[in-house]
């Protein structure tokens, strides 16, 4: 590839300031979409365009990554650039919105259990910030919405990093597209991602679908886990992640 690759970004490295516009030209692209730009330009000198449904796509996908870095916009607690960009505030609230995460109230006033996912997402929109557990679980609630038929969305990982997964209803994995809001870099393919290319190596978490568009616990799990078991559900651990 022209470009490098890591887990699920183009040109990936941890030095990810807030986006800003490009100012030279008269549309003012974002960096986001700059960088997506780059990344279907390499995938179009290799002969592997990228053209109409996958697209459209991804580029959905990778306006999900942008919302999602605007709603954390504190920045990622454990990358230094975004520590001392903001004072140390991104640090400060990632671990307040773990610790409120834990005082939400696993059950709704009806009585019906309220998510730990959705607590989760809760948590971390509050406080403005997070490490990757956090990006992708927002980001996989934001894009549960966009879902079109016989899609599923995952949150999925690999090697102590989380990121979210879009899966059609197929093995074919040049079809699977990567949310890491949490990495610099645009929404890609799977197949192009050094963590996420081979989806017998990825664990999942939990997904979403369009019936539902809440999230459905996933009952394979290994070391990528969220199942600890608390009253009788599931909670997910983002621990160091």
């Amino acid at each position: 590839m022209a470009g490098q690759w890591s887990s699920s970004g183009y040109a990936t490295d941890t030095a990810a300031l807030p986006e800003h516009q490009v100012h030279a030209t008269p549309a003012a692209l974002s960096d986001g979409e700059c960088q997506l730009g780059g990344y279907l330009l390499d995938r179009r000198i290799l002969g592997r365009p990228v053209e109409g449904r996958a697209f459209e796509q991804l580029r959905s996908a990778n306006q999900t990554v942008r919302e999602t870095r605007r709603t954390l916009r504190h920045g990622r607690g454990n990358v230094t650039v975004d520590i001392e960009h903001s004072n140390g505030e991104s640090s400060l609230r990632t671990e307040a919105g773990r610790l409120s995460r834990r005082a939400i109230p696993q059950k709704l006033p009806s009585g019906e259990p309220l998510d730990p996912a959705v607590r989760a997402v809760a948590a971390a929109t509050t406080a403005q910030a997070g490490k990757c557990g956090e990006h992708a679980h927002v980001g996989a609630f934001l894009h549960a919405a966009k879902l079109g038929e016989g899609e599923h969305l995952y949150v999925a990982g690999k090697a102590d990093h989380s990121w979210a997964e879009l899966r059609a209803q197929t093995s074919d994995r040049a079809q699977d597209i990567v949310m890491d809001p949490w990495a610099k870099g645009p929404a890609i393919f799977a197949e192009d991602g050094a963590f996420s290319r081979e989806a017998h190596k990825v664990d999942v978490d939990h997904h979403y679908d369009r019936a539902t568009e809440r999230p459905v616990p996933t009952p394979t799990h290994s070391c990528m886990s969220y199942g600890n078991s608390v009253s009788g559900g599931w909670t997910p651990s983002l621990a160091g992640r």
